[in-house]
């Protein structure tokens, strides 16, 4: 599945995004993962905010690990978007 999501990330300009999403596929080790992260663009954020509903529709264990590891993007990308809204289904607990 990850390999379907990153040729819209590309075409998109969030190639950190289509990284960090092919490392957790493939269940890299979390020091990769986080250098992954550190890469993570304001443009990247927009990107994934935009493909969300589709991963959780696919695999919400992915959506949910992904949903994880960008909440550890660096300080400058916004990240509030990533909470749920306190009315939607707990689907990400």
């Amino acid at each position: 599945m990850t390999y379907l999501l990153c040729a819209p990330c590309t075409t998109r300009g969030a190639g950190a995004l289509s990284h960090l999403m092919d490392m957790i596929g493939q269940d890299y080790g979390e020091d990769d993962i986080d250098e992954a992260i550190s890469q993570i663009t304001a443009k990247d954020m927009t990107t994934v905010l935009a493909l969300l509903p589709k991963i959780e529709a696919q695999s919400l264990s992915f959506a949910t690990a992904l949903r994880t590891a960008l909440r550890k993007a660096p300080s400058d990308v916004p990240k509030e978007a990533l909470n749920r809204a306190p009315s939607t289904p707990d689907l990400f607990a």
